[in-house]
């Protein structure tokens, strides 16, 4: 099994770093998350995921920032006349647009706009931006890398538009993130990736081709697993026939397997 997805990451597999129609935006991470610091050697594609979270996540906090600001300073005139609730409720009626279009998830009935911070600092950023009219709180715009927490939230990151892969499985044991661009699966374990099923670049598989995959993956059925790849023509016609003679020979031994064991009973 893993000799085939070695043959099919040796013809198929592009880092995401290094994919054409990432470029623009990996380099505006990049340059963002090294202004703050943050940007770190990403060595698979896992880590780019989570630098992408981290990333999306800076930026909802930029937004939130800015737009409290301007909502500040279009109070301004009259903003000492005004008590904190009623400072408060403008506040987050300005906010409210902005928010509903910022990526989020929904986790343990709260929702999340910044992945990287704890529950608190949510609620400040979601709810509480007339904070910010303090000085106190304004160091939060450049000095927040003590509150960044990583994996707060488990994989429901993942499942929303933080990530650009999608959260195909998560059992509790194994979770499995499927690329679109590159037509990548991963298989994960422990925050590892242990596999990658590479396939044709083409148009984005069905779901459950792809999770007929996986199963086949996880039960180390490798017969299933190649019959699947060219059932559901995931190879190009040379890698095909490569798939299909070594389908035959898997067939032929499992074949002589089953004879040899019931002519011993």
């Amino acid at each position: 099994m893993k000799k085939v997805c070695r043959k099919l990451a040796k013809k198929y597999y592009t880092p995401l770093k290094k994919v054409n129609a990432n470029k623009v935006f990996t380099a505006q991470m990049t340059d963002k998350l090294k202004a703050y610091d943050l940007m770190r050697e990403i060595n698979d594609d896992l880590v780019y995921y989570q630098l992408e979270i981290l990333y999306r996540g800076i930026c909802n906090k930029e937004c939130l920032e800015e737009m409290f600001l301007d909502a500040y300073v279009k109070m301004y005139d009259y903003w000492q006349d005004l008590d904190y609730q009623q400072r408060k409720h403008q506040v987050n009626v300005d906010l409210q647009p902005y928010l509903e279009q910022m990526c989020c998830f929904v986790y343990e009935g709260e929702v999340i706009y910044l992945p990287m911070f704890d529950r608190r600092m949510n609620q400040l950023y979601r709810e509480e931006m007339v904070l910010f009219a303090l000085k106190q709180y304004q160091r939060f715009k450049h000095a927040f890398q003590p509150y960044l927490h990583r994996d707060l939230y488990g994989h429901a990151p993942y499942a929303s538009d933080f990530c650009s892969a999608e959260l195909l499985l998560d059992d509790g044991k194994d979770w499995v993130l499927y690329e679109k661009r590159t037509t990548t699966l991963y298989l994960i374990q422990h925050d590892t990736i242990v596999e990658t099923i590479c396939l044709r670049p083409s148009e984005p598989c069905e779901r459950e081709t792809l999770l007929l995959l996986v199963e086949d993956y996880r039960k180390a059925d490798e017969i299933a697993f190649l019959r699947h790849l060219l059932e559901y023509h995931l190879c190009d016609v040379k890698m095909e026939k490569k798939l299909a003679r070594l389908l035959e020979k898997k067939r032929r031994k499992a074949e002589k397997q089953h004879r040899k064991k019931h002519k011993g009973e």
